[in-house]
């Protein structure tokens, strides 16, 4: 995975960071990929190349939260968020397909008549046993 962070330079105490691409398994201090700019904190100077640094997020680098926020700062995120809302709107949008009606198999409706028949019988059934005991009772007496 290819990442855009900071890689320290500059001796104790006086840290300076240079904006590189690198791969993400190498340390940061290590051969890079691309030199993007640079990022003094002590004296608070930032300078990035803009165009290799779309180029980059382009190409699908991700950048560090650090590197975002001083993305942020020279408005590189809103340039990049144009650049991907300008592709998108020209590209021509695919139409859906109408997929076709599923039939609905004969199975699962004869159960539902199935059960819904059962119930009414057993009513039927009770019925039919409650008068005979009510018969039987009037033959006893």
């Amino acid at each position: 995975m290819v990442k855009i962070r900071l890689a320290r330079n500059g001796r104790k105490e006086l840290p300076s960071y240079r904006i590189v691409v690198s791969d993400s398994r190498r340390r940061p201090t290590s051969a890079c990929i691309a030199d993007l700019g640079y990022f003094d904190p002590i004296h608070n100077q930032l300078k990035i190349d803009e165009k290799e640094a779309l180029k980059w997020l382009n190409n699908g680098a991700i950048p560090s939260d650090t590197v975002k926020s001083l993305f942020k700062k020279k408005k590189i995120n809103e340039k990049f968020a144009k650049m991907k809302q300008e592709y998108y709107a020209s590209k021509p949008k695919k139409e859906k397909k109408e997929k076709p009606a599923k039939k609905v198999a004969s199975k699962p409706a004869s159960k539902s008549i199935k059960t819904a028949s059962k119930p009414a019988a057993k009513k039927e059934e009770t019925k039919t046993t409650a008068k005979k005991t009510t018969t039987t009772k009037a033959k006893g007496e």
